[in-house]
């Protein structure tokens, strides 16, 4: 069977007491999120291996190449390490690496959109077999989802990764070197707190972070105020 012409990226880190979603750690304790984390890639992966016809790859973010949690989902999705000093270069490196394997639209998530679902995810690539480009911006500035035709490195240059500037910056980058766009819709990312206290209020209407929801029902009760 031939190989599909479409893919999915995640980018994600290995779940290390301490060292994930350090912005949750001023707040609740460190094996609480990092049990989280864990969730929340359970969640997104879940999602992702549901979208067909599409290869999937899992790009993985760690100083070393002990990465055990993540290898658990080595017979569903292509293990590789992220390459490049800040996160454009390793999406750019990450956008090329498959364009070179012959796939002709591929996207790149994280694991902080606990809400994406395979429709959301097929939707994109869908985007992709007319716009060069997709993007999917999150509430805090930045964006949960890219897609790409053909990676450009230009596309991330003066990005400032982190800040609420991120996705406005790659929006003028895409129109500026003529490429066609499409605007995903609007999600969140599970970054704060207080992100986690938004989803907490609405968790009963979603059908899909299921791990996620059921440790937050055990502990939403307890977050701080």
């Amino acid at each position: 069977m031939n190989s599909p012409q479409q893919a999915i990226i995640v980018f994600a880190r290995e779940p290390q007491q301490g060292r994930v979603k350090t912005r949750m750690l001023k707040s609740l304790q460190a094996v609480f999120v990092t049990d989280l984390y864990k969730t929340f890639i359970e969640d997104v992966l879940e999602q992702v291996t549901a979208v067909e016809p599409a290869d999937k790859f899992l790009y993985y973010a760690h100083d070393r190449d002990e990465v055990p949690f993540l290898n658990q989902f080595a017979d569903r999705l292509t293990i590789r390490a992220q390459q490049g000093q800040t996160l454009g270069d390793r999406m750019h490196h990450a956008f090329s690496e498959v364009a070179a394997q012959g796939y002709k639209r591929a996207v790149i998530i994280g694991t902080d959109c606990i809400e994406i679902s395979r429709q959301d995810l097929a939707d994109a690539l869908e985007t992709l077999t007319t716009a060069q480009c997709c993007l999917g911006p999150s509430t805090d500035g930045g964006y949960y989802l890219i897609g790409l035709q053909q990676s450009h490195p230009a596309i991330f240059e003066g990005v400032e990764w982190g800040t609420e500037t991120v996705f406005d910056t790659s929006v003028a980058n895409i129109r500026r070197l003529g490429l066609s766009l499409t605007i995903l819709p609007t999600k969140e990312d599970m970054d704060t707190i207080e992100s986690l206290k938004s989803f907490g209020e609405r968790m009963d209407r979603v059908d899909i972070a299921r791990r996620t929801r059921r440790i937050l029902k055990d502990k939403f009760i307890n977050l701080p105020g």
